[in-house]
């Protein structure tokens, strides 16, 4: 009998995880690295038989960290699933390995476990289940508003894994090699940094494996540069290490998404890269179900976002939907005009606007719905997340947007500039998709030229900041 006591008084869900744990000395370091990744952290005591301060709402994680073997747990997770019903919540387990038999997690993490490798496989759990519940809304909004039934996209997860084994041929990694192509994956081997990427730009993997027992230099240096690569940048970095290592922080800071001690077992080892494997082919398929997800009357037929009607009919589902699980949604709108002292000719305009969609589709996240409310305004949803984490977003439009000039057609050699202005409001409470968009489109706060002026409050969500820059 396991009994879970919620805390007195009200609590919120927004972007909340939940710590279940034996020891909450021990998940500190947890704790720092998720708060860093802007979580509101909430850690609940299991002393064997209570568990404490569990909160009402549903959590977007939640994250069991047991140090010792305890025959609770599956109780544990049952309980809260069927509390946080009907809110799909992503489980994840950094137990003790004598716990591996457990079926009752989305994702497990066994020791030895750097806090970094903890925060970043919770905060990739949160993300797919915010993507999959997006995917469903978007074909719910195709079927209940547009009368299109989706069909997935065929794809065979019995496919062999394709990973990319990096380094030096030491005795180590070739086990883990031959390890690997007795389950059936398919290995390709690249002993240079040069031949690696030959192969990652021309190839698709699953994972890629560097060798780091020797020198970490080279490892680091190609985790960094795939994590600044848009086509790189989701693909799992493994570094095996001997237990001389020491740069755990720095590797995670280049990027690296697990550090596999050479000294655990060939299963250990094997199971951890096939199942980071596996994540990221179930991103990449459900990369290929956003870009598929739609209809003709769907799409703008100039630009491929979403038609007025699509987004309109999309925000009205996700207004409903999104309040009733405690999370937010944030509204970016974008409307752009010519910046340039001669007359511009209506077709140059046009194909600038064109040219603007698909750069502001190519910045956003695949879940962000991006649609074309009119030739020039444009609107973007931003499911799960608070307006206080966008300004980097709109940091990055206005970013891309400096470096881009516009052909004024006609033969001519002469470019012009846009002007855009950007407004950023979250929803409050339950409010309307059509009360959200106008007060989002009529923002009337004060304008700044780049500046910094009107900057967010992550406590206000009824502040609207507007950006109003040449470019």
């Amino acid at each position: 009998m396991v009994n879970v006591i919620p805390p007195a008084g009200s609590d919120s869900a927004r972007e909340v995880v939940l710590i279940i744990t034996d020891d909450h000395t021990d998940v500190d370091e947890v704790v720092s690295v998720l708060e860093q990744k802007r979580y509101d952290v909430k850690t609940a005591i299991f002393d064997g038989k209570t568990l404490k301060n569990t909160p009402r709402k549903a959590p977007s994680a939640v994250l069991c960290y047991f140090t010792k073997v305890d025959s609770a747990i599956d109780k544990i997770v049952s309980t809260l699933k069927e509390r946080y019903q009907p809110r799909n919540i992503p489980f994840i387990g950094a137990l003790n390995r004598t716990n591996e038999h457990l079926k009752c997690f989305d994702s497990l993490i066994f020791p030895p476990a750097h806090p970094a490798q903890i925060a970043n496989r919770v905060n990739s759990m949160v993300r797919i289940n915010v993507m999959q519940t997006e995917i469903a809304l978007r074909i719910d909004t195709l079927w209940q508003d547009f009368r299109v039934d989706y069909d997935f996209t065929e794809m065979s997860f019995e496919d062999p894994f394709r990973v990319l084994f990096i380094g030096k041929a030491t005795p180590e990694f070739m086990v883990i090699i031959n390890a690997l192509q007795t389950r059936d994956v398919e290995v390709v081997a690249a002993f240079t940094s040069f031949s690696a990427f030959d192969f990652l730009h021309e190839h698709a993997f699953d994972a890629v494996v560097m060798n780091a027992l020797t020198t970490v230099e080279p490892a680091m240096t190609i985790s960094e540069t795939m994590r600044r690569n848009s086509k790189l940048y989701h693909v799992p970095t493994l570094f095996l290490i001997g237990d001389d290592f020491d740069s755990y922080d720095m590797a995670y800071q280049k990027g690296a998404t697990d550090l596999i001690a050479s000294s655990c077992t060939e299963d250990q080892i094997s199971g951890r890269i096939l199942e980071l494997a596996n994540y990221h082919r179930i991103h990449r398929q459900l990369k290929t179900e956003f870009e598929k997800i739609g209809c003709e009357t769907c799409f703008d037929k100039d630009s491929r976002t979403y038609s007025s009607d699509f987004f309109s009919a999309h925000l009205a589902r996700a207004c409903k939907y999104y309040p009733t699980q405690g999370l937010p949604l944030s509204l970016i709108t974008v409307k752009a005009n010519p910046a340039y002292d001669g007359i511009v000719p209506p077709e140059a305009e046009k194909k600038a606007y064109d040219q603007l969609a698909d750069l502001i589709k190519n910045m956003v996240r695949m879940q962000d719905a991006v649609g074309r409310l009119t030739d020039n305004k444009f609107a973007i949803t931003f499911p799960a997340q608070e307006k206080a984490r966008l300004e980097t977003v709109i940091d990055r439009l206005f970013g891309v947007i400096d470096c881009t000039a516009f052909d004024l057609g006609d033969g001519s050699s002469k470019t012009f500039r846009l002007q855009i202005k950007v407004n950023l409001t979250q929803q409050i409470e339950e409010e309307s998709a059509p009360d959200l968009l106008k007060r989002t489109l009529q923002a009337n706060t004060p304008q700044s030229s780049g500046s910094n002026e009107g900057l967010l409050s992550a406590n206000d969500p009824e502040a609207l900041v507007t950006r109003q820059r040449y470019v």
